[in-house]
């Protein structure tokens, strides 16, 4: 068997006829099918010398809009023909998201100023699509690495526009090639639109699609978001497999972990089928999930302490709130909102977050939701170390005040908490609690305002941890941020990944100093981040008295099991 990393070979592999590829995890679930592969038509970048020095701009600046126009009133045809064909409105929204970004500013502003200094049409929106990616590629943010493949993408549609005006062709009309039969898909990269055409048809989608694999990207893109939404396993970032593999070739498909198996053995696809059955892990083939309205019972703690131990689940977007009690979450312990922001850190309206964000709550049927205000990296010297979390907040008093009505006003349809990333000091809290109960105020409510709490993941917090915890509201650990801030090494860059040791003594110590302000305070606290998804972790977690966990929605149903079998007197 041999295995490769992004494309590498391990030389520890075994081997055999089998290749393992190792990707990176998009949308979790196991499947096996047969490749299909899927292709846009190549865009070439033709500049068009100019004629007249005096006129060029003008001309380009004229074709720039066409084509931008053309651009978005394809896409909006798309977005029709999907609605009529009964697409969830939900997903449509991930077309609409291509659409905003034709006009975002920070890329059609930039081209627009090549094209006045005598670039042509083109070139300007290459170069200005190039640059705007550049300013995310390298955050340690997810959902802004993500944007440069979205935007990499319009950038496509508009130069395709330039070069063949008015003949802008479909990309996609290709569910009929796949003749109703299980199929995984196989490109380097797949634009919703895209995707929504080829599982458009509901339940006949979801079984002809069986799984996704994509040489770019990552889980934050709108095609995993989507592929999540509707339980289709999906690897990302496989380098150049879908130029290597065959049409109609076996393939096994493990988006929990990120793998993709070509022409699998038969004792692979029958362990994996077991795996399956026993993490009671969905397919689009075979369902064994639990119960959808009543989840199992949560796990006590082997202590003196009261309450249960939690285990809740970290989710991207608000519209998989539908799954949480399908996978026996107890709530929502982190809902990410980043990935509403646009390229240049603009965000929906107060009726578009609120309508959101109201979704996820009444999903959830009186469990409980923890949303994050939005952490947005400005571009910079160190994005991390620089403008991003509550410093972000603090500099758009608007957005701000936006997002913290939007919530308050889904909390009337159930629990629901605020949480602020990248706290450092107990007054940024209690600055962002005093906004949250005017908002509350304003809507007339009497009752106390949704609770506000901080994420415990810069080194300054944990070093005034009591301090933290003295103000109250529900409070959250991040062990990956809190580990890359303690070992000052970049989580995304893999030349110091060997630095990001959890067992480090150092974060031992953060743990400790968090433990003790929670035991002198009362403040729970709740482990997220990847070591939390891990069943060893999650069991020490458990037992040092943590409130509880926060994880990826799929991992809940095993770490649930797992805390369980090792603590049978909870």
């Amino acid at each position: 068997m041999q295995s490769h990393k992004n494309g590498n070979r391990d030389e520890n592999a075994q081997h055999g006829s089998a290749e393992v590829v190792q990707g990176t995890p998009g949308a979790d679930g196991l499947s096996v099918g047969r490749a299909w592969l899927w292709g846009p038509a190549s865009v070439k970048l033709a500049p068009k010398p100019p004629k007249d020095g005096q006129t060029f701009p003008a001309v380009e600046l004229v074709r720039l809009e066409t084509a931008m126009r053309e651009a978005e009133h394809l896409l909006r045809k798309h977005s029709l023909n999907l609605k009529k064909r009964g697409v969830d409105p939900e997903w449509l929204a991930l077309v609409d998201a291509h659409i905003g970004m034709i006009r975002d500013p920070l890329l059609t502003e930039r081209a627009q100023s090549l094209v006045a200094n005598g670039s042509s049409a083109e070139s300007a929106i290459s170069e200005a699509a190039h640059e705007v990616s550049l300013r995310f590629l390298h955050t340690d943010s997810s959902s802004l690495t993500d944007l440069t493949l979205d935007i990499q993408q319009v950038k496509e549609r508009i130069v395709r526009a330039l070069l063949q005006p008015g003949q802008a062709t479909e990309d996609f009309h290709l569910e009929s090639q796949l003749h109703n039969r299980p199929r995984v898909v196989f490109a380097s990269h797949l634009p919703p639109e895209v995707l929504l055409h080829l599982i458009g048809d509901g339940d006949l989608g979801t079984r002809r699609v069986r799984a996704i694999c994509l040489d770019r990207g990552g889980p934050l893109s709108h095609s995993a978001i989507l592929a999540r939404h509707m339980g289709i396993p999906t690897v990302v970032g496989l380098g150049d497999l879908s130029s290597r593999v065959k049409p109609n070739q076996a393939v096994l498909v493990d988006g929990t972990r990120g793998k993709v198996i070509l022409d699998p053995t038969q004792s692979q696809i029958s362990s994996f089928r077991k795996q399956r059955h026993s993490l009671k892990i969905p397919s689009n083939s075979e369902s064994t999930s639990p119960n959808t309205d009543t989840p199992p019972p949560p796990v006590n703690k082997p202590t003196q302490c009261s309450h249960p131990f939690q285990i809740s689940a970290n989710l991207l977007t608000p519209e998989e709130g539908k799954s949480v009690r399908r996978h026996g979450a107890d709530g929502v312990g982190l809902l990410r909102t980043d990935s509403l922001l646009s390229a240049g850190g603009s965000a929906p309206t107060l009726t578009q977050q609120t309508k959101r964000y109201s979704r996820l709550v009444k999903a959830l049927q009186g469990l409980p939701a923890t949303i994050r205000l939005f952490d947005h990296p400005i571009a910079g010297y160190n994005p991390s170390m620089g403008i991003r979390g509550v410093r972000w907040l603090n500099h758009e008093p608007e957005l701000l005040q936006t997002q913290i009505s939007a919530i308050c006003a889904a909390a009337a349809h159930g629990p629901t908490k605020i949480l602020i990333p990248m706290v450092t000091h107990p007054d940024e809290i209690v600055a962002i609690r005093t906004l949250t109960q005017q908002a509350w105020k304003s809507m007339g409510k009497t009752e106390p305002a949704p609770p506000v709490g901080a994420m415990l993941e810069t080194p300054a917090a944990c070093l005034i941890a009591d301090l933290i915890l003295g103000v109250p509201g529900i409070t959250t650990e991040n062990t990956n941020d809190l580990l890359q801030g303690l070992m000052l090494a970049d989580r995304t860059n893999p030349d110091v990944s060997h630095c990001l040791n959890p067992k480090h003594p150092a974060l031992e110590r953060a743990l400790n100093l968090i433990l003790s302000a929670m035991a002198n305070t009362g403040t729970p606290v709740y482990i997220c981040g990847e070591l939390a998804s891990q069943s060893d972790w999650a069991i020490r977690f458990l037992e040092l008295g943590f409130t509880g966990i926060s994880i990826p929605l799929s991992r809940v149903p095993e770490i649930r099991t797992t805390l369980t079998k090792n603590h049978p007197q909870s």
